[in-house]
C-alpha cells in the first residue's frame, strides 16, 4: 500500500500533448473538452438561455448557479450530451437509448420499421421523425411563427429560431466566420481543411457536408424550388436566394463598405469589395519605394504618385 506521502506527491503520466499549445492533458476527456477550445466548438447550450459551454461541468455548474435545480433537474453526464431533463425517467431512457451498449441481438429485436422505404430505427420516437420525410412540409410538426417555415423535428426548428435571433455561438479558427450550429461549424471547417467531400454522382460537382450534396440534388437535378419572387415568377430552392432576388427589385442594399460608401446585397460581395481597398492600399505604399530606389535622380515626391493612384473597382479615392 503507497505511504501518504507517496500519494500526495504522486504526479499523474500525461498522456495526450496538445499539438496546438503547450497544454498536456491526462484523460481523453480532458484532452477532447480542451480541443474544443481551439475549435471554437461549445456543444453544451442551455435551453432555458441559449448560452454555449465548452465543457460539462461548466454547464452544470451555469444551470445549477443561474436557474435551480426546480427548473431543470437532470443533466446528462455522458461526454459531449448534456442533454436537460425534467424528469428522472426520461433522463434513464435517454441514457439507456443513447449512450448503453445494446447486445447486437437485443437490438435487431427491437427495431421500428418504416413502411414507406423499409429503414430500420431502435425506437418509435425516430420512426415518427423519420416518416415525416415522406410527407409534404405542410405536415411538419414544428412552424416558425415569424417566417412560417416548418420543420421535422424540435431539434432543426430550435437551431432555425437561433438563426432568426443572430445567436451565433461556434467560430471558425480558420477564417473566424461564426456559424449557428455545431454541425454547420463543421461542414464550414472542413471547407478549409477538405478532410470529407461529398461527390455528386449525376454531375462533376463536389461538397463539403452531406446537407449541401442532398441541397444540390433537390435544386439542380430535381428542380424542386419551393420559393417563388412576389415580383416576378422566378423561384428558388433556398429561402436565401429568394430575400438576395429580391432585394433586387426593392434596392435594398443592407451590407455597406466604410471606406468609400458602395453598398451591396450580400456580404460576401462587400469582402470581395474590401479587397481591392486592400490592394490599392498595399499599391500605395509600394510604389514610392519603388520610385525611390530605381529613379533617385527623378524629382517626384510619393505624395504626387500616390495621388495618381486609383483603386481598382471604386471611384473614391482613399487617403492613406
Amino acid at each position: 500500500m503507497p505511504s501518504a506521502k507517496k500519494s500526495r506527491n504522486y504526479v499523474p503520466e500525461v498522456k495526450f500533448q496538445c499539438e496546438q499549445c503547450p497544454r498536456r492533458c491526462v484523460t481523453w476527456e480532458n484532452y477532447e473538452a480542451h480541443l474544443r477550445t481551439h475549435q471554437g466548438l461549445k456543444p453544451y447550450v442551455c435551453s432555458e438561455c441559449n448560452r454555449s459551454f465548452n465543457r460539462a461541468a461548466h454547464f452544470r455548474a451555469h444551470v445549477r448557479e443561474d436557474h435551480g435545480p426546480v427548473t431543470l433537474q437532470y443533466i446528462c453526464s455522458f461526454e459531449g450530451c448534456g442533454k436537460i431533463f425534467k424528469r428522472e425517467n426520461t433522463y434513464k431512457n435517454h441514457y439507456r437509448l443513447k449512450h448503453t451498449t445494446v447486445p447486437y441481438e437485443s437490438r435487431e429485436s427491437k427495431r421500428y420499421v418504416c413502411e414507406d422505404c423499409g429503414r430500420t430505427f431502435r425506437n418509435v420516437t425516430t420512426l415518427k421523425e423519420h416518416r415525416y420525410k415522406h410527407a409534404p412540409e405542410e405536415d411538419y410538426p414544428f412552424k416558425c411563427e415569424e417566417c412560417g417555415k416548418r420543420y421535422r423535428s424540435k431539434r432543426t426548428y430550435k437551431d432555425h429560431q437561433l438563426r432568426h435571433s443572430g445567436i451565433k455561438n461556434y467560430i471558425c479558427t480558420y477564417c473566424g466566420m461564426k456559424k449557428t450550429t455545431q454541425n454547420e461549424l463543421r461542414a464550414h471547417i472542413n471547407y478549409h481543411t477538405k478532410e470529407k467531400q461529398w461527390p455528386c454522382p449525376k454531375c462533376p460537382s463536389v461538397f463539403n457536408s452531406s446537407g449541401n450534396l442532398g441541397m444540390h440534388d433537390r435544386i439542380v437535378h430535381k428542380g424542386i424550388r419551393p420559393f417563388t419572387c412576389r415580383f416576378c415568377d422566378l423561384s428558388f430552392g433556398k429561402q436565401d436566394t429568394l430575400k438576395h432576388h429580391e432585394m433586387r427589385h426593392t434596392g435594398e442594399k443592407p451590407h455597406g463598405c466604410e471606406l468609400c460608401g458602395k453598398r451591396f446585397i450580400q456580404i460576401v460581395a462587400l469582402r470581395a469589395h474590401m479587397k481591392t481597398h486592400k490592394k490599392g492600399l498595399a499599391l500605395k505604399a509600394i510604389i514610392p519605394l519603388v520610385t525611390e530606389q530605381r529613379f533617385e535622380t527623378k524629382v517626384e515626391s510619393a505624395k504626387e504618385v500616390e495621388t495618381d493612384l486609383e483603386l481598382p473597382g471604386c471611384s473614391k479615392d482613399v487617403s492613406l
